[in-house]
Parts: structure tokens; C-alpha cells; sequence
């Protein structure tokens, strides 16, 4: 069994599961970091300024997250770390 933790940011929450070993690809559409360090994704979870909701003036929606691309490739928008 694989048993990984991560900080969703959308949610605000510490969150974490177990999955098989036979296959470790884990199910993110993002681009992941893999930590030894669980500290690192606490700190993460306290440090995040919005526990209570995004600001409405914060929120950006799909059509401006595509608009970040430079000579035609698409930035990284957001980076998953995670302690497996």
C-alpha cells in the first residue's frame, strides 16, 4: 500500500490517502513534488492565508489561467506537493 498526504488549497484542507502499490501513479492533473518531508505540507496548510474563503476579488477563472502562456507553452500554474 502507498499511503501519501497532501495540502488541497482549493478546500483548505489537509487530506490524505492510501492506494495500492501495484500502481503508484498518483491521480493529479498538475504537476506533483515529492517530499520526505511532512513538516513542509503542515507549514504549507498554516501559512495559507484564506482558512476562511478566498477573497471574491481573488478568483480567477479557466479563460485567465489559459491566458498564461509564453512562447507557446503553457506556464505552470500550480504545483501539488506531496509526502509519500
Amino acid at each position: 500500500m502507498l499511503f501519501y498526504i497532501w495540502f488541497d488549497w482549493q478546500s483548505a484542507e489537509i487530506k490524505f490517502n492510501l492506494i495500492s502499490d501495484y500502481d503508484t501513479a498518483l491521480p493529479f492533473g498538475c504537476e506533483i513534488e515529492i517530499t520526505n518531508r511532512l513538516e513542509s505540507i503542515i507549514e504549507d496548510f498554516l501559512r495559507f492565508p484564506y482558512h476562511d474563503g478566498f477573497p471574491f476579488e481573488e478568483v480567477r477563472n479557466d479563460d485567465e489561467q489559459m491566458e498564461e502562456v509564453v512562447e507557446g507553452e503553457t506556464l505552470r500554474v500550480f504545483l501539488l506537493k506531496i509526502n509519500r
